[in-house]
């Protein structure tokens, strides 16, 4: 569990809310914590790769799979105008190149994501900003949504082209082309959710990564990945004690 801080950055991504930063009283931090709102408990997540400073006043929003981090300020007053790039899929740190006028090192500003961009309004940099900056970052998707996202987009091209293109002998005009052109899309839309949703369905209920591969014989759920096991004394559905446990294997 984290120590208790105040200005730290709090970002939401899946089921977890991941703290990072902030001053203790003493020092600023450096260190980044996970809580699963399926298990109610915290966990530390390692820093790996190019970690920030430690800093607090910062901000910290999310997009794709990769949360981003601005700004802030250390314990010698020493302001930043960096921006970090933390990986949920990977869980490492890296730098990240802006290009163009950046904003100056700041703190007390406010950012939030739309349209790909990071909006940077406001903060205090030895004087109070009203001034705006807008930052392009690139949006990085889990592992294997990439691929399940081309793979349903094909799927759903094939689909429209075969609607769209008339059968021989056939004399539809566009009104009623366009209409069952879009019957088709609804209907592969919905096809598309179901499938995403049957794909979730068999994901760890923590990491949202691996495939679930256990049972907890004391609730009898399937919920959870043999390695996230390892982290949890809880069923994430039911909250039932888990004292025994079996590992499953598809055929």
């Amino acid at each position: 569990m984290p120590v208790g801080r105040f200005g730290h950055s709090a970002v939401v991504y899946r089921s977890g809310m991941f703290v990072f930063g902030g001053w203790d009283g003493h020092d600023t931090l450096d260190d980044l914590y996970e809580f699963s709102v399926t298990t109610s408990q915290w966990y530390s997540v390692p820093g790996r790769g190019d970690v920030p400073q430690s800093r607090y006043r910062h901000s910290a929003v999310v997009y794709g799979c990769c949360m981003f981090v601005f700004g802030g300020v250390d314990k010698r007053q020493a302001r930043f105008a960096d921006l970090c790039e933390f990986s949920f899929d990977t869980r490492s740190w890296s730098r990240m190149k802006t290009a163009g006028d950046p904003p100056s090192a700041r703190t007390f500003h406010r950012a939030v994501m739309y349209g790909g961009c990071m909006y940077i309004l406001g903060g205090f940099d030895g004087t109070r900003r009203n001034d705006m900056y807008k930052l392009a970052v690139p949006e990085t998707q889990p592992r294997g949504e990439e691929k399940r996202r081309r793979r349903l987009q094909a799927e759903s091209g094939e689909a429209d082209e075969a609607a769209a293109e008339p059968q021989i002998g056939e004399e539809e005009g566009p009104l009623e082309s366009n209409i069952e052109t879009s019957r088709l899309r609804l209907q592969v839309f919905e096809l598309q959710k179901r499938l995403e949703s049957e794909l979730e369905r068999h994901l760890c209920k923590i990491c949202y990564e691996r495939e679930i591969n256990t049972v907890i014989l004391d609730c009898q759920h399937r919920a959870v990945c043999a390695r996230c096991l390892d982290q949890v004394n809880v069923c994430p559905l039911c909250r039932a004690a888990i004292t025994q446990t079996v590992l499953t294997y598809n055929a």
